[in-house]
């Protein structure tokens, strides 16, 4: 009797070993998956902040571009427009000058027409049937 005591302790043993097996290898197998989740999770996140970066960026070159297109053509207008000499500094700083002071004359000019445009009552009013628009 007693070895079959310790024949079923044995097997008692074994089983408490073969289940601590299992639920190690299920703990094991469910970090793994929750390990892959939170690395994923990472990734997505650095890729989201990289796509943000690289969209400032391109808001950021795209500005400059439209800058330089611009400076380009009101350049290129006062220059043709005015005849100056650039080939001396003098000319340069001529040139500098009456582009500049161009330039606020046109930032001048907008603000009127901007402030002209405002003023005005732009509201939808339709016409009763027997009315006309100046009465």
């Amino acid at each position: 009797m007693y070895n079959v005591g310790r024949d079923v302790l044995n097997i008692c043993l074994e089983l408490y070993a073969v289940r601590k097996v299992f639920i190690e290898a299920f703990l094991q197998e469910r970090m793994a998956a929750s390990t892959w989740v939170i690395i994923g999770i990472i990734v997505v996140i650095v890729f989201i902040v990289v796509k943000l970066a690289s969209k400032k960026q391109e808001v950021a070159v795209k500005l400059v571009l439209i800058l330089f297109f611009f400076f380009m053509l009101t350049a290129g207008y006062v220059y043709a427009a005015y005849d100056i000499e650039i080939t001396s500094l003098d000319g340069l700083l001529k040139a500098g000058t009456l582009y500049f002071s161009w330039l606020r004359t046109v930032g001048h000019n907008v603000a009127d027409i901007s402030s002209y445009a405002i003023s005005h009552e732009w509201s939808l009013r339709v016409p009763a049937a027997n009315e006309t628009l100046e009465g």
